[in-house]
């Protein structure tokens, strides 16, 4: 499932939002007596902003995996791993000769 907002104003200011939800998943095939794999769902926050500072300047900033929902792999009923990969911000200059 995905979504997002988005809004731009006539001045030049854009913010978006967007979800995500990354299904579950095979990520390994079982071999008897062993179960399959499997990538849990998790869900994902991603956000952008982007604002004009001078007539040819604008400066952005990037916000990915906000929620920073871990990332699941279960084997039937024993869970395999699960870790983070961590929050990712960003801040841009963009000028325009």
């Amino acid at each position: 499932m995905n979504g997002g907002l988005t809004y731009a104003s006539q001045g030049g200011f854009t913010a978006t939002a967007l979800y995500n939800v990354v299904g579950r998943r095979i990520i390994e095939a079982g071999s008897l007596p062993f179960p399959d794999a499997y990538e849990q769902a998790r869900h994902i926050v991603d956000f952008s902003m982007q604002v004009p500072v001078f007539q040819r300047t604008s400066l952005k900033f990037d916000a990915r995996n906000l929620l920073d929902a871990p990332y699941r792999v279960l084997q039937g009923d024993v869970l395999r791993a699960r870790y983070k990969t961590g929050r990712v911000l960003s801040l841009g200059a963009t000028w325009e000769p």
